[in-house]
């Protein structure tokens, strides 16, 4: 589908690299733009990354060619075949999200921070392990601040590089907070706990 996509995209750059100037070019550019946010809202409700769709300049190049002589007649029945493949990308797009369980952007956020929390998890009972009590004490604010908030900015970044504008202009942040300082939690629960059983 998105190389259907990137096939009129460039046919719409190499217009515009060549000047012309056809009404039907103005509606294929407006649906193409259309289109382009619809790839990226199939990849949010599927939790899915966004395709590719900017065309390189080798398909540019191939977009150019046809356009032929750049006649009205050549341009015009250019524009048509691209609307007709825009109506075949479309159909595709329907279906495939027919076929596909919508996924919550939530739940898809909430992966990614919690991915980046286990590992913050994993670094801070090495820590904990491997140091003792005063270079744990000098340590506890690296633990207990800075490993959070790069779990946090690392899913935040991560969504947003993933799924786009349209995917990661939200991000959940307060739900990726929550998430990525429950590691303080449990280690805060784990030290209680040690500090009890020696007590």
């Amino acid at each position: 589908m998105a190389d259907l996509h990137r096939q009129v995209a460039a046919l719409a750059v190499a217009a515009g690299h060549a000047g012309v100037d056809h009404q039907d070019l103005t509606l294929v550019r407006a649906r193409v733009a259309r289109q382009r946010s619809r790839f990226v809202e199939a990849a949010v409700a599927t939790g899915t990354a966004s395709p590719i769709l900017t065309p390189t300049p080798g398909e540019i190049a191939t977009g150019g060619s046809r356009l032929g002589d750049l006649t009205p007649e050549a341009v015009g029945g250019a524009m048509r075949t691209a609307s007709s493949t825009l109506d075949t990308v479309d159909a595709a797009l329907s279906t495939y999200l027919a076929g596909r369980p919508q996924v919550s952007t939530a739940v898809r956020d909430g992966s990614i921070y919690a991915g980046y929390a286990m590992g913050v998890v994993g670094l801070q009972v090495v820590l904990f392990l491997s140091l003792d009590e005063t270079k744990l004490a000098l340590a506890a604010p690296f633990c207990l601040v800075v490993l959070p908030a790069f779990a946090w900015l690392a899913g935040w970044a991560t969504i947003g590089m993933a799924f786009g504008p349209g995917g990661g202009s939200h991000r959940h942040a307060r739900l990726g907070a929550i998430i990525c300082l429950l590691p303080d939690v449990l280690l805060c629960a784990i030290t209680g706990l040690l500090y009890l059983l020696k007590g």
